[in-house]
């Protein structure tokens, strides 16, 4: 919980009080006007040399004052200062504060006049982000809980004027209610978070956030309506699928819609292309597309936006069993392609088929945007630290390049290479599901390009690599990232007009 605190003489009482500093050519200086008795505090630390190294953190006591502990935050070099340096530094900040047990700070931020190389409205926007970004607990069963490091419950931001740090707290609170969603659903138990978890994850919302309409396909409605791709991933499985679609419409006189596609796969042995036992390890985290897009509209509708957006989940667990779907098997999709299935464990690009297919046909999207973690190829490309993406409109890639900078999420968009469309060629349907052991990536993304139309834009994020990472780092915590939420919501704001 945030709250705006419009003088320095009125910070209420907390368990910490933070103070920035940065260093000019050299020098430390604090960033920040302080009243008499907190310069008395401030003195003693820079004469003994507190040099405001970026996410340097000290921590001195004092007599006298509103807080227990003052922490001095080191900024790093004023002429070096951007927004994804601060998100790093204030979220390096939360993790002190937490290992401190500070469950209510005071944050003094910095004076406009002190701010040269970024603007107040991003220098506060940067700290609320940062310090939300780690102040999440990763779910935990047992004692193990106790052992956690407690959250930070309520920050004052004092400093600055109200009425401009009121709007930005509070928009940053509700994109990360949004992040944090994403998170808890990947990092869920697979066995709790189902298809119907997720659908009555969706339907939850419908009923506290304003404007969202949520209706569910169950299998038998999924057959009619010929989605054969998406039932023949879910026959395997002992749980029945769902087919998610959450409706916002900000802007209902506008027929501009982006619809948001999630894969939803809510754990993937394989099916019959059973894989290794490691490797089925964190395949919990296979829905991760289905939690991000489920976590963008639910920022979107609480924030109001003037805007249409939809979000469709083909959600089902990939599983062997004697019903599960065969290699060398041809299904028929929703949309009249015909596909060999040339491995089991390729399922995602499969439902994701037949959900941007049914898209087409019943929403009429402007644009189509997909979340997946598709392929193990992307992360031998980039890593978890970059998504790929592939994009057939240079606009739409452009703006969501400007948004990625705009929240430090990284993505590389990918090429897609049309030579390649032979490697997932079939002499028996039209297509097969997987190619050769060469460029992965681009041969799924080729897959989902046959079921767009030429006139939809389209976007393909494969976030195999950054949706989950095996340790915390920079502002991004252990397992679930969340990654994507903060990204589109900011793409999707540049579409207000």
């Amino acid at each position: 919980m945030f709250c705006a605190q419009p003088v320095l003489s009125k910070r209420n009482k907390a368990d910490a009080l933070v103070i920035p500093f940065y260093s000019v050519n050299g020098v430390t200086k604090c960033a920040a006007a302080l009243d008499d008795s907190l310069q008395e505090v401030v003195a003693p630390a820079l004469k003994a040399g507190f040099l405001a190294k970026r996410s340097d953190v000290h921590l001195v006591y004092a007599s006298g004052q509103k807080e227990v502990k003052i922490f001095f935050l080191g900024l790093g070099d004023e002429a070096e200062l951007s927004k994804d340096k601060l998100l790093e530094t204030y979220s390096s900040l939360t993790k002190v504060l937490r290992k401190n047990a500070c469950a209510i700070v005071n944050i003094i931020l910095p004076t406009v006049s002190s701010l040269r190389t970024i603007s107040c409205d991003d220098f506060i926007e940067s700290a609320c982000e940062g310090i939300l970004s780690l102040n999440y607990l990763l779910p935990q069963y047992g004692e193990i809980v106790k052992k956690a490091d407690p959250l930070i419950e309520k920050v004052c931001l004092v400093g600055v004027v109200a009425n401009v740090a009121k709007p930005i707290y509070e928009k940053a609170e509700a994109v990360f209610d949004g992040v944090y969603l994403t998170r808890d659903l990947v990092n869920g138990n697979a066995d709790d978070v189902t298809p119907e978890y997720l659908a009555n994850t969706a339907k939850g919302l419908g009923k506290v956030i304003p404007g969202l309409q949520v209706s569910v396909l169950d299998r038998a409605a999924i057959l009619k309506e010929g989605m054969g791709l998406f039932a023949a991933v879910a026959k395997g499985a002992s749980v029945d699928p769902r087919l998610i679609i959450i409706k916002y419409e900000g802007k209902p006189s506008s027929k501009d819609c982006t619809v948001l596609v999630g894969k939803g796969v809510t754990f993937d042995s394989g099916g019959l292309d059973l894989k290794p036992g490691k490797a089925m390890l964190t395949m919990k985290e296979d829905m991760a597309g289905a939690a991000t897009v489920l976590g963008i509209v639910s920022v979107v509708a609480s924030l109001a936006l003037p805007l249409n957006v939809t979000a469709v989940i083909p959600a089902t667990e990939n599983s062997i069993g004697s019903k599960a779907y065969k290699m060398g098997d041809v299904y028929i999709s929703m949309s009249g392609l015909s596909v060999e299935i040339g491995s089991t464990d390729a399922e995602g690009r499969l439902i994701l088929a037949d959900a941007i297919t049914y898209a087409q046909k019943k929403l009429k999207p402007t644009r189509i945007i997909d979340f997946a973690t598709l392929t193990g190829a992307m992360v031998v490309s980039l890593g978890e630290k970059v998504s790929g993406f592939f994009c057939n409109n240079d606009i739409l890639a452009e703006k969501l390049a400007i948004a990625s900078e705009k929240t430090s999420e990284s993505i590389w968009r990918m090429p897609l290479v049309n030579g390649y469309n032979q490697a997932i060629s079939s002499d028996i349907a039209d297509m097969k599901n997987i190619g050769n052991n060469r460029a992965g990536a681009i041969t799924a993304a080729l897959f989902l390009q046959r079921f767009v139309g030429e006139k939809v834009d389209w976007a393909h994020f494969d976030i195999a690599g950054t949706a989950y990472r095996e340790k915390e780092e920079e502002f991004t915590p252990k397992y679930a990232s969340g990654f994507g939420v903060r990204l589109l919501v900011s793409y999707l704001e540049s579409l207000i007009s």
